[in-house]
């Protein structure tokens, strides 16, 4: 299922573009790295990863500029920032875990379904071509 040729690609009128290019993007990355010739990529991160330090470092810099502007001394304004860093560290690695999951099931349910619709497609296309066979 993973490959298809490119008659099959040609046949899907009615599938976004998007949305073929990355299933052509992902079945080239299988092959390359079963032929063992793989390319080298820019290392993907999960949503996880990102949410939690952009979560992090916003709390932190947000802790400083408040304890700044309510004049606390070095020492409470940096034992506070830390504090709230480690815990939207932790929060935002859950919601980045929560919507990669939610990102992913979208993506393999919208594969599925445009893969089914292909599939209908082409089994009309040969069945009105069976047909017509049959009628001559």
């Amino acid at each position: 299922m993973s490959e298809i040729n490119n008659e099959n690609w040609l046949s899907a009128r009615k599938i976004d573009p998007l949305l073929l290019d990355l299933f052509r993007e992902k079945t080239q990355k299988e092959k390359s790295e079963r032929h063992g010739n793989a390319v080298p990529v820019a290392k993907e991160r999960s949503l996880g990863v990102c949410y939690s330090a952009y979560m992090g470092i916003t709390a932190m810099v947000l802790s400083i500029f408040l304890g700044t502007l309510k004049g606390d001394d070095q020492e409470t304004i940096l034992s506070h920032a830390c504090l709230w860093l480690l815990v939207y560290i932790v929060i935002g690695f859950v919601a980045g875990k929560i919507a990669e999951f939610c990102v992913q099931e979208s993506a393999k349910s919208l594969l599925q379904e445009t893969l089914s619709r292909v599939e209908s497609y082409q089994q009309a296309e040969e069945n009105t071509l069976s047909d017509h066979e049959t009628s001559e």
